[in-house]
């Protein structure tokens, strides 16, 4: 299975008033004639002496000034008792600030000062982190929390996706073969060496061939990365199981991106049934995915799904070892 991180939203606060002389108009505040200097700001024009600070009450005057929730206020008043504080380095968001998919708000700086979790892609600050993801990369302490990193975990975690499948259709509760939780170096020697940091897990297979025809396919076993967190753990889990259920049905000749994509999509279902922040972080992950294998078979996959249901999908998978066809 292949991992693809989400994206980050950039938020911006404040505003400039300008301070004016010589104009006659009506005050947004008190509604009488301004004769001599006004306020333009907001769209507006104010006595001076009426555009005036929620905070401490005095005028703003001419210069930046910053809103909240209908009021002004100085920048120093809004820093000091509205602005939010960096989740990071705790000081005031005053201006353009970056909030996450899990609401955190921070300094847009931090970008490129801290590394994301490997895992759900908050920033990891290296004086509080959680160690190396099975040396895949930096992860945070929520997801070490959350981390699989026992073996009867693991296999409980395990039997539960098996019997979630088999609810779906995708059944391969008579199969007997072992599951290993293991680091990064042994999951890319399953690749040929080439597993490169996304890859979480991989079903491993047998064939036994007759003149060159294949005549059985056997699982050896599945291997998932260490110390996935627990959801992300059900979701590979779920792909790889998706794996093994193509195989015992001999269904070998599809396209790497349709294989991949209906395992994907099984993971999604999973993902989607248990419906938590996390779980819904990793379905946007493959819905925003950009590889053309995973992202792209992904999406395809499931609007043929969306299309016909995905209890035909599988129908079709049996009788014609091919997906249906999108009209």
């Amino acid at each position: 299975m292949w991992w693809s991180p989400g994206p980050l939203a950039v938020e911006r606060q404040g505003g400039r008033s300008v301070l004016k002389a010589n104009y006659a108009t009506g005050c947004r505040q008190c509604g009488c004639p301004i004769v001599g200097s006004y306020v333009n700001a907001l769209g507006h024009f104010w006595h001076p002496n009426h555009f005036t600070c929620q905070g401490c009450g005095r005028p703003i005057g001419d210069g930046e000034f910053h809103t909240h929730q209908g009021g002004t206020y100085h920048s120093e008043c809004f820093a000091r008792q509205v602005a939010p504080k960096c989740a990071y380095c705790k000081k005031p968001l005053t201006k353009a600030f970056v909030k996450d998919y899990w609401g955190l708000q921070f300094c847009t700086e931090h970008r490129g000062q801290f590394p994301p979790c490997a895992y759900c892609s908050r920033l990891v600050d290296p004086a509080h982190d959680g160690g190396s993801a099975s040396k895949g990369g930096i992860r945070c302490v929520l997801c070490k929390k959350h981390a699989v990193e026992d073996q009867k975990e693991a296999e409980l975690l395990f039997r539960e996706a098996v019997a979630w499948c088999a609810q779906q259709g995708v059944d391969v509760r008579g199969l007997r073969f072992p599951l290993e939780i293991c680091g990064r170096s042994t999951l890319n020697a399953y690749f040929g060496g080439s597993g490169g940091a996304q890859h979480l897990g991989v079903t491993r297979t047998s064939r036994t061939s007759i003149i060159g025809v294949v005549s059985k396919t056997e699982i050896i076993g599945v291997a998932i990365l260490l110390g996935l967190p627990k959801t992300l753990f059900r979701g590979v889990a779920a792909h790889e199981l998706g794996h093994a259920w193509l195989r015992i049905n001999n269904i070998g000749g599809l396209a790497s991106s349709a294989e991949e994509g209906f395992c994907e999509l099984l993971a999604f279902r999973q993902y989607m049934q248990i419906d938590t922040i996390e779980s819904r972080y990793y379905a946007n992950g493959m819905e925003q995915n950009p590889d053309p294998t995973y992202g792209g078979g992904f999406r395809r996959v499931r609007e043929i799904a969306l299309r016909g249901g995905f209890q035909q999908l599988l129908t079709s998978l049996r009788s014609n070892r091919s997906l249906p066809e999108l009209i």
